[in-house]
């Protein structure tokens, strides 16, 4: 197949698990004899570092955003970006795809992207890791208008979904007000040969605990805090908590230090991907007190893989693939519950340790292996691609582009 991937960010440079997924995707297809072509935006391009996709076009404009509160002048950019629609149809008519793959689409335009590519009838394949149309709730005024003009978005028959969890399928849902049809589940992946990541016991004796996310607030660093501290105060000291990844880090170090917690949490910067799973093995436990709406969180898969038994907020995404008290311990986001979990695994033998352990290696490895979902994604892909129509790329795609620059002025009259 001639496969057209979108994503907001795509690597070298990245934010977090959704780039990196769609590289995985792209270097896995490409490997399996699909050319690939990606169009992606130019943001974080002076990262340092090799793409080993040889097609990627860097031209697309991102209107960065997030999950926390949103500008009304960020919200246009979920409906509509004209310059990036003109990219994409370059791209249709140039690389004439069999179907897009589309991933990250926040802050492209991504009401207006599924919305051209339905009016060109192409496949697409909707790939979502986390909710892409964020803010569509936000201004009830100006998604009215938008669709009193364009109609409301609904996914047909041409497009497939593929989502890391229901977590983030029923999200994506409540936001457009519907059900999402033809979705495949596909968990966050692991890339791994049977040899790495081997299990490492303490060689002190003490419980090791590992915190691998972004430092910050929406995934559970305060709740961290406040759950050591507790365990500190109440004698059960005979622990650390390494902490590795970018963010909100002097602040939340500076806090460690203030409350003298400094010799049980310990920041160790950040680890290349490539390294993660050797890291993790040398640890009992991972602490992922994330928000509810966490799509998924690679971290927990990678951590299971490792023999490093995720400690997470039940109801998040990757909660959905492991079984409590089994091959995981799952939490309520609350100091009070991490610190119950963690005094758990404080109190286990070490011949109970690793048993948990090794459960959770041993259905992690099973689940979560990348060469075991790739042929899904490509399976889905391919079903997609069977509805491609036949048409003029060239007419159509500028047709509908005319019909989106005309709609889009009356719509911006509409709201001034």
């Amino acid at each position: 197949m001639k496969i057209l991937l979108l994503s907001n960010v795509f690597p070298p440079g990245f934010i977090g698990g959704y780039e990196l997924g769609a590289y995985d995707v792209a270097i896995g297809l490409v490997n399996s004899g699909h050319e690939v072509h990606v169009l992606t935006s130019d943001y974080l391009t002076d990262d340092e570092g090799a793409c080993e996709i040889a097609n990627v076009t860097r031209t697309l404009t991102w209107a960065t955003m997030t999950h926390e509160l949103i500008e009304p002048s960020q919200l246009e950019n979920v409906y509509y970006n004209f310059r990036n629609l003109r990219e994409l149809g370059r791209l249709i008519r140039t690389f004439r795809p069999d179907v897009v793959l589309a991933f990250n689409l926040m802050g492209l335009g991504a009401v207006s992207i599924v919305k051209y590519l339905q009016a060109l009838k192409m496949p697409l394949v909707l790939y979502l890791m986390d909710h892409v149309f964020i803010g569509l709730d936000k201004i009830p005024e100006l998604r009215a208008s938008y669709e009193k003009l364009f109609g409301a978005l609904h996914f047909e028959d041409r497009t497939r979904i593929i989502a890391m969890s229901k977590n983030v399928a029923r999200e994506v849902g409540n936001t457009l007000g519907l059900t999402l049809p033809n979705v495949t589940y596909i968990p966050g992946w692991v890339d791994f040969s049977p040899e790495s990541a081997q299990m490492q016991p303490a060689a002190d004796g003490r419980k090791r605990f590992v915190f691998c996310s972004r430092v910050a607030p929406h995934k559970g660093t305060d709740i961290m805090l406040e759950s050591v501290e507790c365990l500190v105060q109440n004698g059960l000291d005979n622990f650390y908590v390494d902490v590795y990844g970018a963010g909100h880090v002097a602040s939340f170090m500076q806090r460690v230090k203030a409350k003298g917690l400094d010799q049980h949490i310990i920041y160790k910067g950040q680890t290349d991907k490539k390294d993660m799973l050797n890291v993790l093995a040398g640890y009992d436990a991972l602490v992922f007190p994330t928000w509810e709406r966490e799509p998924f969180g690679f971290v927990a898969s990678e951590a299971a893989v490792a023999g490093c038994i995720p400690i997470m907020t039940a109801g998040v995404g990757a909660s959905e693939w492991f079984l409590d008290g089994v091959d995981c311990l799952k939490i309520s986001r609350d100091a009070t519950s991490l610190y119950g979990a963690m005094s758990q695994v404080l109190h286990w033998s070490k011949d109970e340790l690793t048993r948990m352990r090794s459960a959770s290696l041993r259905y992690a490895r099973k689940n979560f292996e990348f060469r075991r979902w790739l042929p899904v994604i490509e399976r889905v892909c391919v079903s997609a691609s069977k509805d491609k129509p036949v048409f003029d790329q060239h007419t159509q795609t500028r047709a509908a582009e005319s019909a989106y620059l005309y709609l889009s002025s009356l719509l911006r009259a509409m709201l001034n």
